[in-house]
């Protein structure tokens, strides 16, 4: 049976205003709050007279309310109420539980109500720090008696507009055309793997996409996060495993990420002793190094760690601005940006605490709008929707795609807008993304789903493993995808070229 495309209407953001966007409910599948429930005790009253009616609204925006009808029948974590706002901080989230009738006649039957200050909600956790758990809960109070009547959770979302930057050279146009398929290097030339079947150079470092470029790749997708002094890295992983800890990205700053790089010597020269051989000294080195790593969480399940000596060709950590400045103009870039995700902290066994999402993506555009040539194509990406739907919000420039794993097992992102490949496409539709990068087993196995997702008028890309093998990625390629990201660049390209396909 043939889908038919998506025609999601679109969520409008004000530019200069700072939006309040609530989704009823929770957003991951491991919570299963429900988006309103009622006391046991006062459920019978309340309910008696007929259908009930939630309304939310926030103490500004021209006093625009929403309202659903209970119980809340369909998925409605792609319909999220949207508010406008000029002062995030002083404002406060309402819900009011009225009897549906009493809204259609004007009489407004109040029942109950809750408000929260949306500040307080994460004022708590210090400067430009957040909670990563968005949901939250809080009582309904009876209209009469403030004695808790129910309960409504919801997840929320505070997007700010950035601050305007000097930049005298006008960047008013997408610089992504999706005219032939874009061959994409993961992490450079390939992801580190335990695989020893091939040579690896270290992944997200500069020579690596610079071989990637060479071997056929019209672009080099990295991961980008943000350092406790806000500084713009490329690293894939949660944590610093190799400063043999557990502890993330985010709570380090640049120049302590710096001083555990591996490719530093570390050796100290006595005057009058004969020095080591290389191989002797590269060998203590490796040594040092897996005896931090042993003892961290990342390692333990993976068995080694990317871009250490003794699994890859190491290199230097690299800044986002060592890409933008330091790469050929001619190599594409595909900025994932990596926010901390809470299943990441929770097999970390760390706080699930991160830098306030708006400075994380805001510290990141920056860069790369102070940073970029006009010449330099560049797509912004994100397994992140809140990201997503601040980049879409916050620059016109550069396109956004979301990433999603939706039909690869196993499932270890709970995150519904994620859950399936028509979820995902409502979800960006709804925020105006450009496309969608798809884990490549669900297209390899059901190829007309990338005619679906483009006759949603939406880019569709693939990533994953499975795209290192030629026959997979002629298959998407025959089928009509636009962007394939694979490690082995090489022979993926050479398949490619004698496809006809690039």
């Amino acid at each position: 049976m043939h889908m038919k495309p998506v025609s999601r209407a679109q969520v409008h953001l004000l530019p200069d205003y700072s939006h309040v966007i609530i989704n009823l409910g929770a957003t991951q599948k491991g919570n299963r709050a429900k988006a309103v429930v009622l006391n046991p005790n006062s459920e019978g009253d309340i309910c008696t007279g007929g259908t009930l009616a939630l309304e939310v609204s926030v103490s500004e925006g021209n006093n625009t309310s929403r309202a659903v009808e209970l119980p809340i029948l369909n998925d409605v974590v792609n319909e999220p109420f949207v508010f406008p706002v000029s002062d995030p901080d002083k404002t406060w989230l309402a819900f009011r539980l009225y009897r549906a009738a009493s809204l259609h006649t004007g009489g407004r039957d109040l029942l109950g109500s809750g408000v929260t200050l949306l500040k307080s909600l994460s004022d708590c956790f210090g400067t430009e720090r957040e909670s990563l758990v968005r949901e939250r809960t809080i009582p309904i109070l009876g209209k009469d008696t403030l004695i808790p009547v129910g309960t409504v959770t919801f997840t929320f979302l505070i997007a700010s507009p950035m601050a305007p930057l000097n930049i005298s050279t006008a960047r008013d146009t997408p610089t992504f055309t999706t005219s032939s398929l874009q061959l994409v290097g993961h992490r450079g030339l390939g992801q580190n793997t335990a695989n020893r079947s091939h040579l690896q150079l270290g992944e997200n470092t500069m020579e690596s996409f610079r071989l990637a470029a060479k071997q056929g790749a019209t672009y080099v997708e990295f991961d980008v996060q943000l350092t406790r002094d806000l500084v713009p890295v490329l690293y894939h992983d949660f944590s610093l495993s190799e400063s043999g800890t557990d502890i993330p990205i985010h709570e380090l700053t640049a120049e302590q990420i710096v001083t555990q790089d591996a490719r530093k010597p570390h050796r100290v020269e006595h005057p009058h002793t004969r020095s080591r051989s290389f191989t002797e000294e590269d060998g203590r080195r490796t040594q040092e190094i897996r005896d931090r790593l042993k003892h961290t969480v990342d390692f333990r399940n993976k068995g080694f760690k990317p871009n250490t000596r003794g699994d890859c060709i190491q290199d230097s950590f690299a800044t986002l601005e060592d890409v933008l400045t330091k790469l050929p103009e001619s190599v594409g870039l595909n900025v994932e940006i990596k926010y901390p995700r809470i299943h990441e902290a929770a097999e970390a066994g760390v706080a699930p605490l991160a830098i306030e999402i708006n400075t994380f993506v805001d510290r990141i555009l920056e860069k790369i709008l102070l940073h970029a040539r006009n010449t330099r194509n560049i797509i912004l990406s994100s397994f992140t929707p809140e990201v997503c739907i601040l980049l879409a919000f916050k620059q016109r420039v550069y396109p956004v795609m979301f990433i999603t794993n939706a039909g690869k097992p196993p499932v270890t992102d709970l995150e519904t807008r994620a859950s399936s490949l028509q979820s995902a496409v409502c979800f960006a539709k709804r925020w105006s993304l450009a496309g969608i990068v798809f884990a490549s087993e669900t297209l390899i196995s059901c190829p007309r789903l990338i005619r679906y997702v483009k006759e949603s008028r939406l880019v569709c890309g693939s990533y994953g493993l499975q795209n290192n093998i030629p026959e997979n990625a002629i298959v998407q390629a025959a089928a009509g995808i636009d962007i394939l990201i694979a490690d082995r660049v090489g022979l993926i390209s050479a398949a490619l070229r004698e496809g006809g396909y690039l």
